[in-house]
């Protein structure tokens, strides 16, 4: 079933975006709603696309959050077949001190997945927001765990792809017999053009929620992102006919040429984020988050342009010059009009000019202006939404229909493919321990099958998960200074943003802590990300754009 529902959305999403004429684009752009302030940059919504590292337990907000508005979805949708409306949230802006209205999405689940939406919780001292997730059933199903993990110790592969079409899957904790396992990364095929989301643990009330993997679309096939919003007030009270509908969409130039992560809070951020401001405040390029362990936007991307030697080196470019000032940057507060692109030189066009597939380049110019009006999307063929559609909508389970963890449930591991597998990582000369205990409640071990928890099968390949095990619920691990163990929960990043442009794979252990022998890649600092090309180009900062806010009125 989901290798067929790939497919057909995967054919019907291509179509979607290559056939048919596109909305005629209106001379005066529709206004927002009353009240409302369309934002040129802020949180991607989570079901759209979210980094891979599970959020750290997030910042208390002292500033109670409104309740859910009326939010009415557009009449127009992308026109592909099984792709439904995400309602929106509120999202907490730690710069401006207030809340933003996180416009919901038109999204193709990813196959066999249901969305499980975010909520706020309250909690000593304030309220927490608990991220949404997209949830399978059966032995895919979220489980509870009366415990947290470890940082990670994921740090790309360790060897080669051992052909051109590897596809890299990462390592991740297991919790079995009262410790954490760690179980390096292997290579598999991907012959279904997917993004692979790895396992996270969600925090909890107490413990965490284990999320297993699973396969998703990439961006271009997943529906349509919108702009977030700030209000000037409570337009919505007292006024019971008032709905919020969006109107302004996110391109997917503006999107992937001004894409931001922040370790530990669990979300992506889109817009104008260049400069050192940003950077003290843990905004991080994708180019450099994704280069400080996995991130399944940059390894699928990487991947999809693997015939393409300099891709990397060109989006890394193209940050590089945003936050040292030789390139323009995005606005940071939202106009109708279109931005003034300064005078470039064609080749200095050229050389930053960055293929995503499918016809679609981001480019220092077409990357400008991050959010458009809703009738003049060009990246997507949209057709108009019929009220049956709307009368039919599912009714999506909250975080808070999952019971908090205790005792020590059972919780899925990992399994590696089967037939898709093609290769252990292993570090080069090493070999697989029966199993390697460093001590403080952990080990580790060879990424031979342990128990279900890689989302399903390959749509297009042949591997199918085995039966989920059980765990005591004893709760054991290591701090993270260890002795005798060396983390890197962020390998190869150097407190700026560095790019290297050489090898993602380590050459071999270098740096370790103490004179241990795993056989996973995670015992490479930073340095092994250094292999052939070095820095692509510093990624220090500077320029000092930005600092003016959101833009436009907020919630009060």
């Amino acid at each position: 079933m989901s290798r067929l529902f790939s497919r057909t959305a995967a054919l019907s999403f291509a179509a979607a975006l290559t056939a048919g004429p596109m909305p005629a684009a209106q001379d005066t752009p529709p206004a927002p709603p009353d009240g409302a302030s369309v934002q040129a940059r802020g949180p991607v919504h989570e079901a759209f696309a979210r980094p891979a590292d599970g959020p750290a337990r997030g910042p208390i907000v002292t500033t109670e959050p409104p309740a859910p508005i009326k939010e009415v979805p557009p009449d127009q949708r992308p026109d592909v077949e099984g792709v439904q409306w995400i309602p929106g949230y509120w999202a907490w802006d730690d710069e401006g001190k207030d809340y933003l209205w996180v416009s919901g999405c038109w999204r193709v689940p990813p196959p066999g997945r249901q969305w499980v939406a975010g909520n706020w919780g309250r909690v000593d001292g304030g309220w927490r927001w608990m991220t949404g997730f997209w949830s399978a059933a059966g032995v895919n199903a979220p489980q509870p765990v009366a415990d947290t993990p470890p940082a990670s110790l994921e740090a790309g592969p360790s060897t080669p792809p051992p052909d051109d079409d590897g596809y890299y899957i990462p390592g991740q904790w297991l919790f079995r017999n009262g410790e954490w396992v760690w179980q390096p990364g292997s290579w598999v095929q991907n012959q279904a053009d997917m993004v692979y989301v790895p396992p996270t643990y969600l925090p909890a009330q107490t413990g965490s929620l284990y999320v297993p993997g699973y396969w998703d679309y990439p961006l271009q096939n997943r529906g349509l992102l919108f702009a977030p919003v700030g209000f000037g007030g409570t337009p919505w009270l007292g006024n019971p006919g008032w709905a919020y509908r969006p109107g302004y969409t996110v391109g997917l130039g503006g999107l992937l040429g001004s894409l931001f992560a922040r370790p530990g809070y669990g979300s992506y951020y889109f817009g104008n984020y260049f400069g050192r401001p940003y950077q003290g405040l843990g905004y991080l390029p994708w180019t450099a988050y994704g280069r400080r362990g996995y991130d399944p936007l940059l390894n699928y991307y990487r991947w999809a342009n693997r015939g393409n030697p300099g891709w990397y080196g060109g989006l890394a470019g193209l940050y590089t010059g945003r936050l040292n000032g030789s390139l323009p940057v995005p606005a940071v507060a939202f106009s109708h009009h279109a931005p003034a692109v300064p005078a470039l030189a064609p080749t200095l066009i050229a050389q930053h000019t960055v293929p995503f597939g499918r016809g679609m380049s981001v480019t220092p110019v077409n990357s400008l202006r991050t959010v458009h009006p809703l009738t003049q999307t060009n990246h997507v063929r949209l057709t108009g939404v019929n009220p049956g559609e709307l009368a039919g909508r599912p009714a999506f389970q909250t975080r808070q229909s999952f019971a908090s963890p205790g005792g020590g449930g059972p919780v899925a591991g990992a399994v590696l493919p089967g037939p898709g597998r093609v290769g252990p990582s292993v570090g080069v000369g090493s070999s697989f321990p029966a199993a390697v205990s460093p001590g403080g409640g952990m080990r580790l071990v060879s990424p031979a099958p342990l128990a279900s928890g890689y989302g399903g099968s390959l749509p297009g390949s042949a591997w199918r998960p085995s039966t989920p095990g059980t765990v005591a619920p004893a709760i054991h691990y290591a701090p993270a200074g260890h002795s005798g163990y060396p983390y890197h929960a962020t390998p190869g990043y150097h407190g700026g943003y560095v790019h290297p442009v050489g090898p993602v794979y380590h050459p071999g252990p270098v740096h370790h802590a103490a004179p241990v022998h795993y056989s996973s890649p995670v015992h490479h600092a930073g340095p092994s990300f250094h292999g052939g090309g070095g820095h692509g180009g510093g990624m220090h900062g500077g320029g000092g754009h930005g600092g003016g806010g959101h833009g436009g009125g907020r919630h009060r």
